[in-house]
């Protein structure tokens, strides 16, 4: 990043709209960059590494973290609009996860725990929730995840 604020590189997860790029990193960072100059309009920290790209709609930022914890965020200045809406947690850890969807006034989170949950994207209320994970998983990483063992 340059003195005067302006951020030259990112991670590549980024989301474009109304003249501002929208950035994210695995460090805990949302970005709103002015698409124009480069410069910081503002940052965020959210403390907690975030793995994929954010969506913006309806004046909004949506971004989830490693922690299966979906943020939504004012576009114009970075605040919270409501508390982040948290999915079960995901042991296993994937590095990396989709980007949420945003049509209307819908944001569809996909978590990497295999819940999918629908919410209001102005209140963070849950239209609807599903789980693609299937109940029983026979897949390596869940079996190691599981494992225990004794000195």
């Amino acid at each position: 990043a340059y003195a005067d604020g302006r951020v030259i590189a990112t991670t590549g997860f980024d989301a474009y709209a109304d003249g501002r790029v929208i950035a994210t990193t695995g460090f805990g960072e949302v970005f709103a960059l002015s698409a124009a100059t480069g410069k910081t309009m503002w940052r965020r920290q959210l403390g907690v590494p975030i793995h994929a790209p954010p969506a913006v709609g309806g004046g909004r930022v949506f971004a989830i973290t490693v922690e299966n914890a979906l943020y939504a965020l004012d576009q114009t200045d970075g605040r919270d609009v409501w508390p982040p809406h948290r999915a079960m947690s995901d042991t296993a850890r994937l590095s990396g996860s989709a980007a949420p969807a945003v049509s209307g006034d819908v944001v569809v989170g996909p978590f990497t725990s295999g819940d999918l949950v629908a919410l209001r994207s102005d209140n963070g209320r849950v239209l609807w929730a599903d789980s693609l994970a299937s109940s029983r998983r026979t897949d390596e990483v869940t079996s190691i995840a599981q494992m225990t063992v004794e000195p």
